[in-house]
């Protein structure tokens, strides 16, 4: 009798209720705070409002207009995008935040309501825990992850988030992100990301690396959100140990022929006239040398110098050596790591046959003023980072010189005392985190390089590069990148002749290119990248001219030439099972030949001089010429014999 009594009582509480909520309203505000909002609400109608002030935004303005419309359903159009949850009992409107109130009794409770939706989600109720193992310090409290919707029927949950350097608000990669007691778990990627799939309820989340301090959060999932982790250095006394945490990374990577340097792993290699080289230390790899003493350039598997493509920051850098092939173009202070590919080419690269040398810039400290100096028998370097807005903007600032001239004019050697040997480069990168979802970051490259030793001949030829970048986030699992760079070489010769034959012979590259790759994670098992690209070269092969009015050069001016260089592509990394992964690509190029442009058309099977000439062609400017395409496959395979051993093949 008295269950019945109590069913009953609910049933008529739960209908009055029910009755109420369907009165109508009209209500009209415009750029008015939610207490302005919530103001007039109870001035007027009826019903008064609970809550906490703490928990809701007042500095976003907020405009509405509602005709004959229920208190439900503007409640709902005013916390949609929140994480407040409200409850209506008769005239009083109960806010709550992430949580919502449940009117219904949950299972395991001593009434049973037989009309009680059972597949409807239970609530969460937050559980009382203590620390139980030193770690860093973390609030004892729960934090409350998304809002709680009673009416979804979605079972699992994201919660996703960054783990970065509490100091220098780096991201930091390969850190483990577990869930107590679970046996769930994932690592970071290289941005910090993380994400995991956890049922509604209380959890305790662990981080653990080999160089930060292990830290927890509990966390109570009530919907999708984000945990983010600070995390901070942890320094312990090692003596002569080399700890590498990708010591298998050739075993299990899927794609054959690829290593990766990180600058802070060749800290301890021996130092080139005080610089640290990172293209030297590649030289030390497999398959990669050097062409020769005083010479630049670098032999991949056979190929020649022309076949490496070698890019900073997405940019080509045609020519990366400085002093005769001395030192690298590439300053070691800015830069974060290289990735060389001289086996498998993934498919968005294309252009050349040898291999890839994709060099990326670290990102500036957008913590605090940092910076370094070296001062060397040969050159000086120096880098600045400036944070612009904390935690989200910096910019770099590097530039590396040398005062070889001034050693060289110290020499007793007359020949020598007049050379001349100089170089320079400057660097500037600024890197801006607008939101979670969306970056950007954008560099620029500038090298100069003069000499003449014991000749008549001055050398000297440059590098220009500029490169900009737009990060996307589209969800989890869907990313985007499009990039935007510009990249120039010149290479002159002065000759300063005793005949009245002194010259200058110069020679220009240009290319711009717009690319766009999207990175889309169907499951744990596929990853897919595909995306478009285009370049467009502008090339004057050579100006030969005099150097002063007494010369007797004539000018002569090779016909400028300019191409648009097209590809799309697209792959896959399928990890079959356990043993075996396939990494295969496709990539359609085209490249079109373009006016303007002079064409002389000769008799067929004869020698090319003026007799045989037949005619001449005009071809305005960007018209099209002539126009190649082809279809490029790339594949590459992975078995694992045992945890340690694997056998890889691939096919460009």
């Amino acid at each position: 009798m008295r269950y019945t009594l109590v069913v009953l009582f609910l049933a008529c509480f739960l209908n009055v209720q029910a009755q109420e909520n369907l009165d109508t309203f009209n209500l009209e505000f415009e750029n008015k705070t939610i207490f302005d909002v919530i103001e007039l609400i109870e001035s007027q109608t009826d019903y008064d409002f609970f809550f906490i002030d703490e928990w809701l935004d007042n500095e976003k303005l907020r405009s509405g207009k509602y005709q004959q419309a229920s208190i439900n359903s503007i409640l709902e159009d005013l916390f949609k995008d929140t994480l407040i949850n409200y409850f209506v009992l008769e005239r009083r409107i109960i806010l709550t935040k992430n949580n919502a109130i449940h009117d219904k009794i949950p299972e395991g409770n001593e009434v049973l309501i037989d009309l009680m939706d059972e597949e409807r989600p239970k609530p969460v109720f937050i559980e009382k825990t203590e620390a139980t193992e030193a770690v860093e310090e973390e609030p004892i409290v729960p934090e409350r992850i998304g809002k709680e919707d009673i009416e979804s029927s979605q079972t699992k949950y994201t919660i996703s988030g960054y783990v970065k350097d509490v100091d220098t608000g780096k991201p930091l990669a390969n850190v483990a992100v577990s869930v107590r007691g679970k046996g769930i778990g994932t690592s970071t990627d290289e941005s910090g990301f993380y994400k995991l799939e956890l049922l509604p309820g209380n959890y305790t989340l662990v981080t653990n690396s080999l160089n930060t301090r292990n830290t927890i959060k509990r966390i109570v999932v009530y919907n999708d959100g984000e945990v983010n982790f600070n995390l901070k250095e942890k320094f312990e006394a090692l003596s002569e140990v080399l700890v590498l945490a990708d010591a298998d990374r050739n075993v299990r990577e899927v794609i054959s022929g690829v290593t990766k340097i990180e600058v802070e792993g060749i800290k301890n290699i021996p130092l080139v006239l005080g610089e640290r080289d990172l293209l030297k230390v590649a030289v030390t790899l497999p398959g990669i040398a050097n062409t020769g003493e005083g010479s630049n350039g670098y032999n991949v598997r056979g190929g020649k110098t022309d076949q490496n493509l070698i890019l900073l920051d997405n940019a080509s850098i045609y020519n990366p050596s400085h002093l005769f092939g001395i030192f690298s173009a590439i300053n070691p202070f800015t830069t974060g790591n290289v990735t060389i590919y001289k086996g498998n080419i993934p498919a968005e690269y294309g252009g050349r046959l040898s291999s890839v040398f994709d060099i990326n810039t670290k990102d500036a400290n957008t913590e605090k003023l940092s910076g370094e100096v070296s001062v060397g028998p040969v050159t000086s370097n120096v880098v600045l980072e400036v944070p612009i807005v904390k935690d989200k903007a910096a910019i770099m600032f590097g530039g590396r010189s040398t005062y070889s001239g001034w050693i060289l004019r110290s020499l007793d050697e007359e020949s020598l005392r007049n050379s001349e040997a100089t170089f320079y480069d400057v660097q500037a990168k600024y890197n801006h985190k607008l939101n979670d979802n969306n970056s950007i970051k954008a560099t620029a490259y500038y090298s100069k390089d003069r000499f003449s030793i014991t000749s008549d001949s001055l050398y000297g030829y440059s590098n220009r590069l500029f490169s900009l970048g737009w990060q996307h986030k589209f969800n989890d699992q869907h990313k985007g990148e499009l990039t935007l760079t510009n990249s120039e070489y010149k290479f002159e010769i002065e000759y300063d002749g005793d005949f009245n034959d002194d010259f200058g012979l110069y020679y220009k590259n240009d290319e711009t290119e717009l690319k766009y790759k999207l990175n889309f994670d169907l499951d744990d098992e596929r990853q897919l990248t595909y995306g478009v690209s285009s370049k467009l070269y502008n090339i004057a092969p050579g100006d030969f001219e005099p150097l002063t009015s007494d010369s007797d050069i004539e000018f002569l001016s090779i016909q400028k030439e300019k191409g648009l260089e097209s590809a799309a592509f697209v792959s896959i990394d399928y990890e079959i099972n356990e043993k075996f992964a396939l990494d295969a690509g496709l990539r359609y190029s085209m490249f079109t030949f373009l006016g303007p442009a002079t064409q002389r058309i000769y008799q067929e099977g004869q020698p090319r001089n003026e007799s045989t000439q037949i005619s001449v062609e005009e071809y305005d400017n960007n018209e099209s010429i002539e126009t190649y395409s082809g279809l490029e496959g790339r594949i590459s395979a992975r078995y694992f014999l045992s945890e340690d051993l694997s056998i890889k093949a691939s096919y460009n």
